[in-house]
């Protein structure tokens, strides 16, 4: 388990220093200078200032690494731990319904990233400013793959009921 946990976050650890990094730098710089000649410390204005205007810059990113580290959780099978899709290639092995098998796999993966992507568009709408609209796609749409389709009109104002 330890070795697990070690190689997820190795893995996963660059992205996400990446991803706050962005963020970071995507806030204007005449904030931490505002801040300063309020006479706020370096660790008053992160927490104060940067971090929360981050913090929405933060949040689809790492929505999808979370969905990411999800479904690489099969490189766990390299080091012996028994997860999804390792279970279900021992199944396989045993009873020879590879399709059977591998469709109950991807129903699980589909199933928990749907889940969390309803998760990621709560915290997101929680975060957002009042009149800002988040963009995320329908459940028919994640199913489907057909992009935003009538999402984007409805965004876009034209096929608003």
């Amino acid at each position: 388990m330890q070795a697990a946990i070690l190689t997820l976050a190795a893995n996963e650890g660059a992205y996400m220093a990446e991803i706050f990094r962005a963020a970071l730098d995507a806030i204007d710089r005449g904030q931490a200078e505002a801040a300063q000649a309020l006479g706020m410390t370096p660790a008053t204005t992160m927490r104060v200032i940067l971090l929360p205007q981050a913090l929405r810059i933060v949040v689809p990113p790492l929505g999808n690494e979370f969905n990411l580290m999800m479904k690489s959780t099969s490189l766990l099978s390299v080091i012996g731990l028994q997860e999804m899709f390792l279970t279900a290639q021992s199944i396989n092995s045993a009873t020879f319904k590879t399709f059977e098998i591998f469709l109950v796999a991807a129903c699980y993966y589909l199933a928990l990233t749907t889940i969390w992507s309803f998760v990621q568009r709560f915290i997101e709408r929680k975060l957002a400013d009042p009149g800002h609209v988040v963009a995320t796609p329908s459940l028919r749409t994640r199913l489907t793959g057909s992009g935003f389709g009538r999402d984007r009109d409805t965004l876009a104002g034209k096929g608003a009921n």
